[in-house]
């Protein structure tokens, strides 16, 4: 008997999921079916809260979107479909709440994903060709963590940390041939310490130095050959001191403050 029960059980299961996957396509209400009550889904001919299919077909009779409610929240995969019938994007909800989605591009290949574990999420986003675009770690929805982001072409563009939101600690941008655009750092959302960018070559364009956000100290600024373009002296923010070449390194303009 004992052999019998095992093997009954997963049939009585598996029928049931069977008839509810059926009932669940085949037995849907139209989104007029339904009215808004504090949020809660009402099926309009028997004014309770919802449970089942929802979908939506447009003036060609192809379906737009496809959701599921239990008790009048939103529960399961919320589906949307692009015109040529593959899935545009996918939302999962768990009594109401989203807790990740996937966004498709119209060839069916991942453009974007967000899982989500109620506290910490994980996003990821794709260029068409496959190459990643975006990865970014949040908590609660907000950034923490490591944040990145590429070219099309699979080059790192650019590289930092946030903590509750705000930048922190490193920041490194890059151009598309993989050269160095811009180096700093970051102390809590404020630009802090020394600052410098770069030009396709490779070669220096800009020194800035900052303390939390306030502009302090000697900078300068590059011609392409290398000679000084501008020098500017800050203190407590302020401009006291401003000189300027041409590129043969003449000075054309001087500047001091009282």
């Amino acid at each position: 008997m004992a052999k019998i029960y095992f093997f009954k059980q997963p049939l009585i299961v598996f029928l049931f999921l069977l008839v509810l996957f059926y009932s669940c396509s085949s037995e849907y209400v139209s989104p007029d079916d339904l009215s808004d009550v504090n949020k809660v889904a009402i099926l309009k001919s028997d004014n309770l809260p919802f449970t089942g299919c929802c979908r939506k077909y447009n003036k060609d009779n192809k379906i737009e979107f496809e959701k599921k409610y239990k008790n009048g929240k939103l529960n399961g995969i919320f589906i949307r479909y692009f015109d040529n019938g593959n899935v545009s994007n996918e939302v999962n909800f768990v009594n109401g709440n989203p807790t990740g989605y996937k966004q498709y591009f119209p060839n069916k290949k991942l453009k974007a994903e967000k899982t989500d574990d109620e506290k910490n999420q994980h996003l990821t986003t794709w260029f068409e060709n496959g190459n990643k675009n975006l990865e970014q770690y949040l908590l609660n929805n907000i950034l923490n963590g490591k944040s990145e982001q590429w070219f099309d072409n699979g080059q790192l563009e650019l590289s930092c940390t946030y903590k509750n939101n705000k930048q922190e600690d490193e920041f490194s941008a890059y151009h598309k041939n993989g050269k160095k655009k811009i180096e700093g750092n970051y102390t809590n959302g404020n630009l802090d310490g020394n600052w410098k960018t770069y030009n396709e070559k490779g070669q220096i364009i800009s020194d800035e130095k900052y303390n939390f956000g306030k502009k302090i100290g000697t900078w300068y600024y590059y011609f392409e050959n290398g000679n000084k373009r501008a020098k500017v002296i800050y203190k407590d923010g302020l401009i006291k001191e401003n000189k300027e070449w041409n590129e043969s390194g003449k000075l054309i303009n001087s500047f001091f403050a009282d």
